[in-house]
């Protein structure tokens, strides 16, 4: 989806064009599409448990139209700095499954029995790339949303492309998960 800042409401995604079709594809090969995601809006009160699930049913109904889907979701509510206004203190904290930590992908590893050196890490910042990189996958670093300008982490993705379409054309025609 466009980067729009702070995601707090079902109704502010846009998506980028051709990406249920992309999803589909994955879908169609060996690989699994899964989505980890940090979502501290949950931690500084911006947005419900209840709206962030809208949120994830609009993005899994716009797949859908093009019978594309996500094996599954993992997201990390939490945020370690304190002082918003509407803050969830009980989220408040410092884990471990806040990217770039390792404990959503290892979660995700043993529960869909996944061999993450056969995986990919797409995304658009250094979390994400340092994420991948950490825990053996490859990575792309997508030219869009942030375009790895976040600039929190040294890192350099295995590949660059312009955007999440050309970066799955580019791994279902050149790799194989199995």
């Amino acid at each position: 989806v466009h980067e729009i800042g702070h995601l707090n409401h079902y109704k502010k995604l846009k998506f980028y064009s051709n990406i249920a079709n992309s999803i589909r594809k994955i879908n169609e090969s060996n690989f699994l599409c899964i989505l980890i995601t940090n979502k501290p809006v949950i931690a500084r009160g911006e947005c419900s448990f209840e709206m962030l699930n809208k949120i994830f049913c609009t993005l899994e109904r716009h797949l859908s139209l093009s019978s594309g889907y996500l094996d599954k979701i993992y997201f990390c509510p939490h945020h370690p700095k304190i002082g918003f206004k509407k803050e969830i203190r009980s989220l408040k904290i410092s884990c471990n499954c806040r990217k770039p930590k390792k404990g959503l992908i290892l979660k995700a590893k043993n529960e869909m029995n996944i061999n993450l050196t056969k995986s990919w890490m797409i995304g658009d910042t250094t979390t994400d790339i340092k994420l991948g990189k950490s825990t053996g996958m490859k990575t792309i670093l997508l030219n869009t949303g942030f375009k790895g300008e976040d600039n929190k982490f040294k890192v350099k993705p295995n590949f660059k492309f312009n955007n999440f379409n050309t970066a799955t054309k580019y791994i279902l025609e050149n790799y194989d998960c199995k």
